[in-house]
C-alpha cells in the first residue's frame, strides 16, 4: 500500500495467532452457541451467516433499486463506514448480550475467560515486543470473532428495521441490509433518511465506536437533474453525496444502466490484469502449456472475477456481448489464434460456455438459495411477493429470472417457491438444460463455418475440452500444438485460403511447387516439397494408425486422410473408447504438422518476391530426417 507506515498505529492491522488449543476450545464453542446466535440474529444481517452470502444482502439493494426504475421514485442510499469496527467492541455491553440471548452457562464464563484481562504481543521480524492488555475489540482472524461482533451489532440492525422509516416494497421493510459491518440504510424522503442515520450514529455514540463522515456516503438514486440537493450528517459532519461507491464488492451508482456499466467494465480490467499476471506462468503458451491446463487456469482465477456480481446484475443484451467480446478475445489471445477465428471454434475446443449461459447457471442456483431461506428472511418474502405482483414488462430481478426458466423450460418460480429442489438435485437440473441448449445452439451454428471442417464431426461438450487438445502434453509437444490448432479452426493461411478471402485476383497454386492448388490436403500430404520431412513422420503415424484401427493411411478413404492426421478423434472414436489410447498418435500428428511448418516458412523465405505471370521458381533442399 502507498500509505502504509510501521509509525502510524491505524495503517497496520494486525491477524491474531492463537494457540492450536485455543482454536479448538473456539471451534467447539461456535458450534454449541451458533444456533442460539442464528435463531436471534436479525434478517436482514447476513454476513457469516449459514446458507447465505454477501450477495443475499446485496440482493435486497438490487432490488430495492429495481423497484425504484418500476415505480419511477426516488431512492435515498446511505453506505455506513464505521472506523475499526471489530477493534471497537466493548466487551462488557458484548457479554450482556450474550447473557440475555440465553447463552448464561459455563459456554459464558468461557467467553468471558477469553476476554478477561487478554494480552497479546506482536511479532515482527522474529522479534516479540512485550504483552499489552486488551480491553476492546474481538480477534481478527479469530473463530469466534464474526459471530461475536453479529451479536454485538444485532440491537441497530433490530431498531432500524422495527423503525416507521425507511422504503418498503410492498409490505415488506428494507430499511436497511447488513453483511457483518457494511450497512446500508434506504429511504425514499431525505427526512426518513436523515431518521436512519441518526438511529444509527446514536448507537454508535452509545457502544464507542466512530461512523466516519468522510467515508460514509450518500447515494441519490433516480433522481433528475433538477431534484432538490439534501445534505445528511453524521454529528452534525455533512457526509458526501457521490455518484458512485463500492458496496459488498459491487459498484453502486444512481441507476440500474449505470450499475451494469460500471460494473462490466470494473470486472474487465480486473480480469485482464488477472491474465496479465498470469502471462509470467505461462499462461499464453509461451512456457509450453498445454491446452487443457490453459482453460483450468482461465476457469479458475479469471471466471471468477469476470462474473463476479453478474448473477444479481443480470447485465442487459448489449452489456452481455460486452462481456462475451472480452472472453472470446481473450481466449483467442489465450491460444494464438487470430481475430477472425470462428467463434464456435473456441467453445468446441476449449469446453468453455458462453457468458450468457455461465451467468444464467449463476442465477438460476442463486435462486435456489434465495428459496431455501427461512420463511421470514427479507429475501424470500421479496421472492414471494415479486413473483405474484410484478409483470412480465418489470424489471424485477424476480421478472429477469422467470424470463431466464422460461428460456430453458425450467420450472417457475412460483413451483420452486412452493416444491424446494434440493440443492444438488436442482444443481445437476439447470447444468444439464443449460448444457442441452447451448450444445445444440454452438454445434448447429458450427455448420455454417465452412472454415471449421475438420471440426463439423465433433460435438461441443461444455466443461470437456477437445479430446485431441486436451491430452497431457509435455512442454515441447505443447508448443508444437499451435500450427495443428490453426489448421483445426480453419485460420492457417494457404494459398487456397488467400484466394477465397482477398479482394485482389491471388492466385491458389502452391508457391512451393507450383503443381496444385495448396489446400489443407496438398499441404498435409501432397506437396512433393514437402515429403522429405513428410515420409518419415507419416511412417510413424501409420504405425500408431495400424495399432488403433487395424489399417493405416494408404487403406484409409482419400477424403478422411487429412482429417486422421488434422483432428483424427471423430473417426478413430468408432474403433477406440478411451481417448487417452491416442495419446502417442496425437504426438506423431502434432510433429508431422509442425514439422511441415517448419519447412514450409524456411521455403517460402527463399522465394523471392515476383510480379503477377512470372514462372515459379523451383526449389529443392536437401532431405532431412524429419524427427525434431
Amino acid at each position: 500500500m502507498a500509505d502504509f507506515c510501521l509509525t502510524v498505529s491505524t495503517k497496520c492491522k494486525g491477524i491474531t495467532v492463537l494457540p492450536v488449543l485455543g482454536k479448538i476450545t473456539e471451534a467447539i464453542l461456535r458450534r454449541r452457541i451458533s444456533p442460539m446466535i442464528e435463531e436471534h440474529q436479525c434478517q436482514v444481517q447476513r454476513g457469516f451467516t449459514r446458507n447465505a452470502s454477501p450477495l443475499n444482502s446485496a440482493f435486497i439493494v438490487e432490488e430495492l433499486y429495481r423497484n425504484s426504475k418500476d415505480d419511477r421514485s426516488p431512492l435515498n442510499l446511505i453506505l455506513l463506514d464505521a472506523k475499526s469496527a471489530f477493534d471497537v467492541v466493548d466487551h462488557h455491553h458484548l457479554l450482556r448480550r450474550l447473557y440475555h440471548l440465553g447463552i448464561n452457562d459455563n459456554h459464558w464464563n468461557l467467553i468471558q475467560s477469553f476476554h478477561k484481562e487478554g494480552t497479546a504481543a506482536v511479532k515482527w521480524n522474529n522479534q516479540i515486543s512485550n504483552h499489552f492488555r486488551i480491553e476492546q475489540g474481538v480477534r481478527q482472524g479469530g473463530i469466534l470473532s464474526t459471530d461475536l461482533y453479529k451479536t454485538y451489532v444485532n440491537p441497530l440492525l433490530r431498531r432500524l428495521q422495527a423503525a416507521p422509516y425507511g422504503v418498503k416494497i410492498g409490505p415488506i421493510t428494507c430499511a436497511a441490509s447488513a453483511c457483518a459491518d457494511d450497512i446500508c440504510l434506504a429511504a425514499e424522503g431525505a427526512d426518513e433518511t436523515q431518521q436512519l442515520l441518526s438511529m444509527s450514529t446514536d448507537f454508535a455514540n452509545m457502544e464507542r465506536y466512530i461512523l466516519q463522515p468522510a467515508k460514509s456516503v450518500h447515494i441519490g438514486v433516480n433522481k433528475g437533474s433538477r431534484s432538490q440537493h439534501n445534505s445528511f450528517h453524521i454529528n452534525d459532519r455533512e457526509i458526501p453525496s457521490v455518484k458512485s461507491a463500492t458496496h459488498l464488492g459491487i459498484i453502486r451508482t444512481d441507476s440500474v444502466s449505470n450499475n451494469q456499466s460500471a460494473n462490466i467494465d470494473e470486472n474487465m480490467k480486473k480480469a485482464r490484469r488477472a491474465a496479465y499476471s498470469l502471462y509470467g506462468s505461462g499462461l499464453r503458451g509461451h512456457e509450453g502449456l498445454n491446452i487443457r491446463t490453459l482453460v483450468h487456469l482461465y476457469r479458475t482465477y479469471i471466471t471468477p472475477v469476470l462474473l463476479y456480481g453478474m448473477e444479481l446484475i443480470l447485465p442487459y443484451s448489449s452489456y452481455m456481448e460486452k462481456l462475451e467480446t472480452f472472453q472470446k478475445k481473450l481466449l483467442k489471445e489465450l491460444l494464438q489464434l487470430p481475430n477472425n477465428t470462428a467463434n464456435p471454434a473456441i467453445y468446441v475446443i476449449t469446453g468453455l460456455l458462453p457468458i450468457e449461459a455461465q451467468i444464467h447457471v449463476k442465477a438460476l442456483i442463486f435462486l435456489h438459495n434465495l428459496a431455501n431461506q427461512k420463511p421470514d428472511s427479507i429475501e424470500r418474502q421479496l421472492l414471494e411477493r415479486q413473483q405474484q405482483m410484478k409483470s412480465v414488462d418489470s424489471k424485477s430481478w424476480v421478472t429477469e429470472v422467470q424470463n431466464i426458466l422460461w428460456k430453458y423450460d425450467l420450472p417457475s418460480v412460483c413451483d420452486i417457491l412452493g416444491d424446494t429442489y434440493p440443492k444438488t438435485q436442482w444443481k445437476t437440473l439447470v447444468h444439464r438444460t443449460v448444457y442441452a441448449y447451448w450444445s445444440n445452439r454452438i454445434n448447429t451454428s458450427c455448420k455454417l463455418y465452412k472454415s471449421l471442417r475438420f471440426l463439423l464431426e465433433d460435438s461441443y461438450v461444455p466443461g470437456k475440452t477437445h479430446h485431441t487438445f486436451g491430452l497431457d502434453f509435455s512442454s515441447r509437444e505443447a508448443e508444437r500444438l499451435k500450427p495443428k490448432l490453426k489448421l483445426v479452426t480453419g485460420t492457417y493461411i494457404l494459398q487456397s485460403n488467400r484466394k477465397s478471402f482477398n479482394q485482389h485476383a491471388v492466385d491458389e497454386t502452391c508457391l512451393l511447387c507450383g503443381t496444385a492448388a495448396e489446400s489443407a490436403e496438398h499441404f498435409v500430404l501432397t506437396c512433393p516439397m514437402l515429403d522429405s520431412v513428410r515420409i518419415p513422420i507419416l511412417s510413424d503415424v501409420n504405425s500408431e494408425l495400424q495399432r488403433l484401427i487395424g489399417s493405416n493411411l494408404d487403406q484409409t478413404v482419400l477424403a478422411d486422410r487429412t482429417q486422421y492426421i488434422v483432428n483424427g478423434w471423430p473417426l478413430i472414436q468408432r474403433h477406440v473408447k478411451d481417448p487417452a489410447e491416442l495419446q502417442e498418435y496425437e504426438r506423431h500428428c502434432s510433429r508431422l504438422i509442425y514439422s511441415l511448418d517448419h519447412a514450409r516458412i524456411r521455403m517460402l523465405d527463399k522465394v523471392p518476391k515476383r510480379r503477377r505471370g512470372q514462372p515459379r521458381l523451383q526449389l529443392c533442399l536437401p532431405a532431412t530426417s524429419g524427427r525434431r
